[in-house]
């Protein structure tokens, strides 16, 4: 059985049984469109313009990410993430402990890729 909104989204008049209605027809459903970003703000469109712009010489990453941070907004934020070093060994230690309590003697069959996964969800999940 199909829908009302179905039939009126496809376009079949619902109301031709030949019989006068005194109803009006069914107001159509307005969609709202998600806005699109301007060209240069995509990720995809800045990652161009990175590629472009890593021909010219700079001393350090940082440097250069702090100097085109406003060019490159989306790409600073995973630069910020991935040029993170963590300061002591106590995350790795973490991750580690974690590893030991997922993988338990009655999940012995667990393989490693599995392992890898839940480790990597519990330790990325947001708490």
């Amino acid at each position: 059985m199909v829908s009302e909104a179905e039939q009126l989204a496809s376009g079949v008049d619902t109301h031709s049984t030949g019989e006068e209605e005194d109803e009006p027809p069914a107001k159509h459903v307005k969609l709202s469109r998600r806005r699109v970003a301007s060209g240069s703000k995509t990720p995809a469109a800045q990652y161009t313009r990175y590629l472009e712009a890593t021909e010219e010489e700079v001393e350090s990453c940082l440097e250069f990410w702090v100097a085109h941070k406003e060019k490159f907004p989306s790409l600073v934020l995973v630069a910020k993430k991935v040029l993170a070093i963590p300061a002591s060994s106590a995350p790795v230690e973490r991750i580690f402990s974690r590893g030991g309590i997922i993988m338990r003697p009655h999940r012995s069959r667990l393989g490693d890729e599995i392992l890898s996964n839940l480790v990597f969800l519990k330790c990325n999940s947001s708490k």
